[in-house]
């Protein structure tokens, strides 16, 4: 794949993520990183790779597997044996963007967990197809 080919995918992923309702994934200003020379902004495979990493990350907050482990140990480590749920304290960017409330009680989707292993799998597909040798395209602004 060539640079046309990750900004194509780059465009169609943000897409995609405004359309579930996670612009604060999407934004590209987020991928930005300070350094003591300027503002360093990355190439479109870099910031398709950050922006599927940070899918996954979120995914695995709201995945049955990550919330079933933190309720065992709550559960544990209390006297609340009947512990069937969590509150989630979100980020608030999150609230802003994208319109979350300050709190929200996270259940966990037993969907989750395969849906990353396929959102994993894409990214080494991703990858593999690359023709750009791995070059991050790293600019400074």
């Amino acid at each position: 794949m060539d640079d046309e080919d990750w900004l194509e995918i780059l465009r169609h992923i943000q897409a995609e993520l405004r359309e579930i309702g996670l612009q604060s994934l999407a934004e590209l200003s987020g991928y930005a990183e300070e350094t003591h020379e300027a503002r360093r902004s990355f190439g479109a495979r870099k910031l398709t790779i950050l922006m599927l990493d940070a899918l996954d990350r979120h995914l695995a907050i709201h995945s049955s597997d990550t919330v079933d482990r933190a309720l065992n140990i709550i559960r544990e480590n209390s006297d609340s044996e009947r512990l069937d749920g969590a509150i989630l304290i979100n980020d608030r960017d999150d609230i802003d963007v994208e319109g979350r409330e300050h709190e929200e009680m996270l259940r966990g989707d037993p969907r989750i967990p395969s849906a990353m292993k396929d959102l994993r799998n894409l990214i080494g597909q991703l990858l593999e197809a690359d023709s750009s040798g791995g070059a991050d395209g790293e600019d400074f602004e």
